[in-house]
């Protein structure tokens, strides 16, 4: 079996201007498979939301359904 396998997915991503810690302030409220669902997520959601402080990006994700390293299933 190959060790790292890994599959390229898509976070959605929520910045809530009104927290002072970073921590805090950013929430994945969602993974997709695809580029192109992230972004149409993220027109709809600062659409939606618009004058909220809060604003929506998106950025790639990895997943290792094996695990990684030492956790990796053999």
């Amino acid at each position: 079996m190959r060790v790292n396998r890994k599959i390229l997915l898509h976070a959605v991503v929520r910045h809530d201007e009104y927290f002072d810690s970073v921590s805090e302030a950013i929430t994945v409220v969602a993974v997709v498979p695809t580029k192109e669902k992230a972004l149409r997520e993220v027109a709809r959601l600062n659409d939606l939301k618009a004058g909220k402080r809060s604003s929506y990006f998106w950025t790639p994700a990895k997943y290792y359904p094996d695990g990684r390293g030492a956790d990796a299933t053999p």
